[in-house]
């Protein structure tokens, strides 16, 4: 019998997989690394351009950086996570790509065809909500209006990268490389539910303060978690999930202008600017949260969980 359980890829009996309670602190190392890593990265930028002349005005230079800043900010940090847990599973753990989802087989076909379900969920749940009065459109392709439509669209193009990465890491991290760790021990559920509680609560630094929508917000990012989880359970690999989140997150925030977790964007949309509609209420917009604090996209994300526990992503082997 083998020594792990394995939701991916085989875990050979030589890996070294940490106890439950052990992988959260692994999980806080890696993000405590890849910060101070881009800090120095930023710090090093700031001084070799001489934009950078004391530590202390780190966060202003950033902020000043208007066409790389945004997608620096996005790319960096989270560039850095991926290669830290990567390291982590490789090095420390001992075991291979394949058993935190990152299968050979078919990976070009499953990452596009993640980031084309997630634009399709994306584009139900606004639609369900302007049809029910929730948004008002302020203006359509507004890339295409501006004076210099170039300079915005190379800006989306950059914030595209930024959030292939971004969307990325948080899947390799949490449904990669977490919850394959705690379903080694402890089984699918288990480690499904884990992984999407601590996933919601990783959101938690987005409100400030805390509002009604911004609680609904974070318990929608869990529910989130629970349906990205039994997604990546069905498919046995992370391709597809990373692919939808950052479809979800540059279709959200550069498509049409919207909060993406609690989160403005200061760019140009892509396709169409939305607005809340004046009256509507928070529970069907989700306010300052965005529409992931919306009852509409807890309600389709319920419907996603149902059909893949139907369709057997629980199931054991």
């Amino acid at each position: 019998m083998a020594k792990y359980q394995s939701i991916y890829g085989e875990i050979q009996d030589r890996a070294r997989i940490p106890w439950s309670f052990v992988t959260i602190f692994a999980v806080i190392l890696v993000g405590i690394i890849a910060s101070f890593a881009v800090a120095a990265i930023f710090i090093g930028i700031g001084f070799a351009t001489g934009g950078l002349a004391d530590v202390s005005e780190l966060r202003e230079f950033v902020k000043t950086q208007t066409f790389v800043s945004g997608p620096l900010e996005l790319a960096l940090p989270t560039a850095m996570v991926i290669l830290c847990a990567v390291f982590w599973v490789r090095i420390i753990e001992n075991r291979s790509f394949a058993s935190m989802g990152f299968s050979k087989h078919g990976w070009l076909a499953r990452y596009l065809g993640g980031f084309v379900v997630g634009a399709l969920y994306l584009l139900a749940i606004l639609g369900i909500i302007y049809a029910a009065g929730g948004y008002t459109v302020v203006s359509i392709f507004p890339v295409a209006a501006s004076t210099a439509p170039v300079f915005p669209a190379l800006i989306l193009a950059a914030y595209l990268i930024g959030f292939l990465v971004q969307g990325a890491s948080e899947e390799v991290v949490f449904r990669g490389w977490w919850m394959s760790a705690l379903a080694a021990r402890r089984g699918k559920a288990i480690a499904l539910v884990v992984t999407s509680i601590f996933f919601g609560l990783a959101h938690m630094g987005n409100v400030n303060p805390p509002t009604m929508e911004s609680m609904i917000g974070v318990a929608n990012v869990m529910l989130f978690g629970l349906f990205i989880g039994l997604y990546a359970l069905k498919e046995g690999s992370i391709w597809g999930v990373c692919g939808w989140h950052s479809a979800w997150n540059w279709l959200l925030g550069l498509g049409f202008g919207l909060e993406v977790s609690g989160q403005g964007i200061d760019a140009t949309p892509l396709l169409v600017d939305l607005a809340d509609a004046e009256g509507a209420s928070t529970f069907l917009t989700g306010g300052g949260f965005g529409p992931e604090a919306s009852f509409v996209t807890t309600a389709v994300l319920l419907a996603g969980c149902g059909w893949f526990v139907m369709r057997g992503a629980l199931r054991k082997e």
